[in-house]
């Protein structure tokens, strides 16, 4: 189950990013570790908001990049080495996916984004610092 999102997510990216780049398939990988990121953010917020205990992680700016850079060469990594996504379905267009699972993916990308910037602010209201 989690192999068939990663790489629908992966896919999604790719066929946004085929037109926009010489290289899809680093953005792709990136945008999709972008997501997972935030969505692993996300889940520490909304840890903290329901326990009502503070996670003390500090990322600042350059320990953020850090992170980032580490958890997108494991995406690389688990996209290609583990998963093994298949580059021979890719046709002149991307891959194959239909309309409704494109729409599904972009959605929950767009919700995901948006709690990255809620949440926070919803966290500070509860533990008004």
């Amino acid at each position: 189950m989690f192999k068939n999102l990663v790489t629908t997510l992966y896919k999604v990216m790719y066929n946004k990013r085929i037109k926009q780049s010489n290289d899809p398939k680093i953005f792709g990988c990136l945008t999709s570790s972008l997501f997972l990121f935030a969505f692993f953010l996300n889940i520490i917020t909304t840890y903290e908001i329901i326990s009502r205990t503070r996670v003390v992680i500090y990322y600042g700016k350059i320990s953020s990049f850090i992170i980032f850079g580490t958890f997108s060469f494991f995406m690389y990594l688990l996209l290609f080495r583990v998963f093994n996504v298949d580059q021979d379905d890719i046709g002149t267009s991307g891959y194959e996916i239909e309309k409704t699972t494109t729409r599904k993916v972009w959605m929950i990308y767009i919700i995901n984004t948006s709690l990255l910037f809620i949440l926070p602010l919803l966290r500070k209201f509860i533990f008004k610092v």
